[in-house]
Parts: structure tokens; C-alpha cells; sequence
């Protein structure tokens, strides 16, 4: 515990761990946790270290590699809008460490709803995005104003359920199956009358969408129940709508086109 205490004492002066709601607890309240790294072959221990994880999920904790980088985060609760709306959910935390050195490379708070999802080079962290090397948040040019603002997808309405992705595309239940373009920054399309399951059942895989029935028995009242595969048909003719979420002020404005219809 005190290896993992000074640790973070050099991370946060380096600028590399950056604090949140958890500086108020005393030290005997953080999580710290033993990392072990073992040989995918032989089992065989690699190394191990203590490192303080606190915001990091607790007992809803989860891991994932990508490009040499291990992440710790939250598996947190589908029905947490109210407290995200309130501010309350500024604790949660991704830390990232170098698998080969055992350095962590990065550790932020990122206020985050749903567990973290690893898509290319960035992070998703609901409803927002950071990058997987340096956990910067994503940014894009707000339509309007053309200032630069966070990334942030919509996912309105009844909503259990985790977002899943292929290389282009976010898949998540928004009331029903909602498909949202990362690639063309596009969305958010809605494909009606059949629901997700309650954890994770929209899986990408050979071009295709699958989603395997896991709403039986559940009290929420949709028409389809089934199972489907979803194949994508290029448009012929690409529109430009989409719906931008963003906060902060829409002026002075740049660029602005009206739709009379």
C-alpha cells in the first residue's frame, strides 16, 4: 500500500495521474489492488505490483488490452443518467498502464456511464471519447460555431444495455437498436419494434450485425422477438443529416443553414 501511495504521489507531479474526488479520501480508504502479469503459455508470473485503482470500478471493475496498453475501469450500472445529469459520476476513473513496462501511462477521471469500450485508437466513454494513448479527449468542429468541442454521441430514451462496435460503427439500445456512423461522425439511426438484451447481444463480426434474441422475459413490451443479422446497403444517395449533441454556446456563429423544408 505505501509502494502504491508513492507511486501515485510521483504520477500526480508528473502530470501523469491527474486527481478527482478521490484526493479527499484518507489513504487507508484507496484501492489498491496487486497487478499480475502472467505468461499466456506457461502460466508463469511476469511480474507484479501494487497500484492504487481507486475510481477504477471497485468490485465492478474491468480490464482490456489494446496496442500494448492495459486500461482498469468500471463495469457501472445501465440506469445511471440521473446521477450523470447531476454531476455525480465525475469520480469514475480509467487508468492505463504499459503492459510491457509496467508504468502507467495515464490515469484520468472521465465521467463515464457505461463500461469503456476500445474502438481503433480511442476510447469511447459514454457519451464522450478519449484517445487510447494519452486519454485526451476527442474533440470535433461544432457545426455552428466552428470551435472545437468534445465528441459526444446521443443515446436518448430507455437504454439498458452496453454500446458495442465494429471499426466504423457504435451499436447500442436507444428504446430500440440504434446504429450510430463513427466514421462519418453520422447518426443517429433507429431500427424499430425489436429491443437489445439487457448486458450485450449487438455483435459485430464478418461485415455483419448479430443480435442473437435476449429480451424474453422481460417486462418491457416490443413486438419482435427474435433473432436478426443486419448486412450494410451502401445509399445511393448520401444525405448530410445527422443529429450534433454538444454543450456550451452556439454563437458567435460561423456557419448556419435553415431547412424551410
Amino acid at each position: 500500500r505505501d509502494a502504491a501511495a508513492n507511486e501515485k504521489q510521483q504520477l500526480i507531479e508528473k502530470g501523469i495521474y491527474e486527481e478527482g474526488a478521490e484526493s479527499k479520501l484518507k489513504p487507508a480508504e484507496a484501492d489498491v489492488r496487486i497487478v499480475v502479469a502472467l505468461d499466456a503459455v506457461t502460466g508463469e508470473t511476469l511480474w507484479k505490483k501494487p497500484l492504487d485503482l481507486t475510481g477504477c470500478g471497485g468490485d465492478k471493475m474491468g480490464t482490456a488490452y489494446a496496442d500494448g496498453l492495459l486500461l482498469f475501469f468500471g463495469h457501472f450500472s445501465n440506469h445511471d443518467t440521473g446521477f450523470f445529469k447531476k454531476d455525480e459520476l465525475t469520480w469514475r476513473r480509467i487508468t492505463a498502464l504499459d503492459a510491457k513496462t509496467r508504468q502507467v501511462l495515464w490515469s484520468r477521471p472521465l465521467n463515464y456511464l457505461r463500461r469503456p469500450l476500445i474502438v481503433g485508437d480511442k476510447i469511447i466513454v459514454e457519451p464522450r471519447a478519449c484517445e487510447l494513448h494519452t486519454g485526451a479527449d476527442l474533440t470535433r468542429s461544432h457545426p455552428i460555431t466552428g470551435k472545437q468541442v468534445p465528441w459526444e454521441f446521443l443515446r436518448p430514451g430507455h437504454s439498458c444495455g452496453v454500446t458495442s462496435a465494429s471499426a466504423d460503427t457504435l451499436f447500442y439500445r436507444s428504446y430500440w437498436c440504434a446504429i450510430y456512423d463513427v466514421a462519418n461522425d453520422k447518426g443517429l439511426s433507429l431500427f424499430g419494434g425489436i429491443r437489445p438484451g439487457c448486458w450485450l447481444n449487438m455483435i459485430s463480426a464478418n461485415a455483419l450485425m448479430l443480435m442473437p434474441e435476449a429480451s424474453s422475459g422481460c417486462t418491457c413490451s416490443f413486438p419482435l422477438r427474435c433473432s436478426l443479422a443486419l448486412v450494410n446497403k451502401p445509399e445511393k444517395v448520401t444525405g448530410n443529416w445527422t443529429v450534433f449533441i454538444t454543450h456550451g454556446a452556439m454563437a458567435p456563429a460561423r456557419h448556419l443553414a435553415v431547412n424551410f423544408g
